[in-house]
């Protein structure tokens, strides 16, 4: 974090490489080495540091984080045995020492957000055409992204230093401590109670309706972090002001034309905040180097999708199993080849003939999706079978029949006869979340918000089982709440001396 933090103090050099898109603004291209003092002098600098936020989040060690830490462990991966990092962080096989567990890239973030709230402000005294509300957009932004990677890293490593200032200046002290999770989740509702009031509605375009922050995104992140934080009566608030948005209406896609709206072309009418990529200026090389790609030549390696998924689509037939991996439906059997489909696809097949489907071409220009309409169906249908009593309960099964219908067009929705207790309403929204969103980094976080809130991992747990061949191993490992995350990377404890390890790791590897 030091070197980050101090890098970004010394000088600004920022290398925009983002989508043409989104209005171009992320092509403006400050001096390099500009010492820090002598940059806020314009809108257009605020402009262009606000655009290094965006375009440091889609860094490949960003984004491969975004995978890793959301998804890798979960029920949805399987892998072939290897020492790699990825894998070892599969088999629950992780130690202080493993790449995949370093922050870096999160904090480079949230320091460029620090800087705009810190000096933005500040230039409206200089540049008499910089008005109020374009600073308060600029702020929304940066607050916004600021808050998404804290969540991140919070449900990631459950405690890190909170950090809300920039790096000015070798002065200062870089030997952060950690802080409690309850002062980050205030830090990151904060941030976005105010980012949702100065926060755009909507930009001139789609893509940078979709690709910058909006107050439906701010909604959607809020609506995410109350239901970690079990405050379900806010989830549900938040839920129901992206809904009741009729002005700026995000749109269910109709089941022919969910991948390829959604996942090929991206910033669809359900999208509500995506990360955007261009073939012509910043590709995704994340997508076909995780889930690989046989029109880029390029194998999926270890990675690949677990039985139990193929199961969980396949009881219904559902029709998300073709769009998410490649497999063939034969002699009454869905018969499964693992390769991961999703983003890196470009046209479902009409049926599960292998032969039909067809992958991206050697642009890699697949966005990353963080929050979709069904985000928050199932997040409201969450929290409302937190709450219980039968009228909740049956708006769940409604909610979760959003999503269910359209998969299963041929199939009679789901009754609130065959779901009338909490419990198996609370199970069904965790398996419906399962198959709309698989491989999008969000399975791990789920299973842990489980078992957060039952105080145990023993029913969690039995979902990841599968996976392994030594069941008895994994129960044991996974049996305390602490190692379901991550420890803190050895080498940001040798040079921040006042980080201290994880519980649960320490009491394992100590504090080096």
């Amino acid at each position: 974090m030091k070197n980050i933090l101090k890098n970004t103090a010394l000088l600004i050099f920022f290398s925009f490489a983002l989508t043409s898109c989104v209005d171009k603004w992320l092509d403006m291209r400050p001096d390099d080495q500009v010492v820090l003092e002598e940059y806020w002098t314009s809108a257009a600098d605020v402009e262009a540091v606000v655009a290094s936020c965006y375009r440091y989040m889609i860094t490949d060690d960003y984004m491969y984080r975004l995978f890793y830490w959301g998804e890798l462990r979960s029920d949805n991966i399987a892998m072939d045995n290897a020492n790699t990092d990825e894998s070892n962080l599969w088999n629950v096989n992780i130690q202080p020492d493993n790449g995949i567990t370093r922050w870096n890239s999160f904090y480079q973030v949230i320091n460029y957000c620090n800087t705009v709230i810190y000096y933005a402000p500040g230039v409206m005294a200089v540049d008499q055409n910089f008005k109020e509300y374009e600073l308060r957009t600029y702020l929304s932004e940066a607050l916004t992204i600021r808050a998404l990677s804290y969540f991140h890293l919070l449900r990631t490593f459950g405690k890190v230093p909170l950090v809300v200032k920039p790096s000015k200046d070798d002065s200062e002290d870089f030997n952060v401590p950690q802080n409690t999770e309850k002062e980050i989740i205030d830090q990151i509702i904060a941030d976005l109670t105010t980012a949702e009031g100065y926060a755009r509605d909507s930009w001139a375009t789609t893509a940078s309706t979709k690709g910058r922050v909006t107050k439906n995104a701010v909604r959607a992140l809020l609506s995410d972090v109350y239901l970690w934080n079990q405050e379900y009566d806010k989830c549900i608030e938040s839920c129901d002001k992206v809904l009741n948005d009729k002005i700026n209406e995000i749109i269910l896609l109709e089941t022919d034309y969910l991948y390829s709206k959604a996942f090929y072309e991206g910033n669809s009418p359900e999208s509500i905040f995506e990360l955007n990529f261009n073939s012509n200026l910043t590709k995704n090389n994340v997508t076909p180097n995780l889930f690989g790609n046989i029109n880029k030549n390029i194998s999926r390696g270890h990675l690949k999708g677990s039985a139990s998924l193929i199961n969980a689509y396949s009881l219904s037939y559902d029709t998300r199993l073709k769009s998410t991996l490649v497999a063939k439906y034969s002699n009454n059997k869905i018969e499964m080849t693992s390769a991961i489909f999703k983003y890196e696809g470009q046209k479902v097949p009409a049926d599960f003939s292998k032969e039909l489907y067809v992958f991206r071409s050697a642009s890699s220009t697949a966005n990353w999706i963080l929050y979709r309409l069904p985000d928050i169906y199932l997040m409201k249908a969450e929290a409302l079978a937190e709450i219980g009593e039968t009228s909740n309960l049956r708006q769940a099964i409604t909610l979760v029949n959003k999503t269910y219908t359209r998969a299963n067009p041929e199939i009679d929705s789901l009754k609130f006869e065959d779901f009338n207790t909490a419990a198996s309403v609370k199970k069904l929204v965790l398996e419906e979340r399962r198959r709309e969103f698989a491989f999008e980094g969000k399975r791990w976080y789920d299973l842990l918000r489980l078992a957060r809130r039952e105080g145990s991992t023993a029913n969690a747990v039995q979902y990841i089982l599968p996976n392994y061949s030594d069941a008895t191993l994994i129960t044991e490992k996974m049996a305390q709440l602490g190692a379901w995350y991550l420890p803190v990377n050895e080498a940001q404890i040798s040079i921040n001396r006042n980080l201290k390890q994880n519980d649960y790791y320490n009491s394992i590897y100590g504090t080096k």
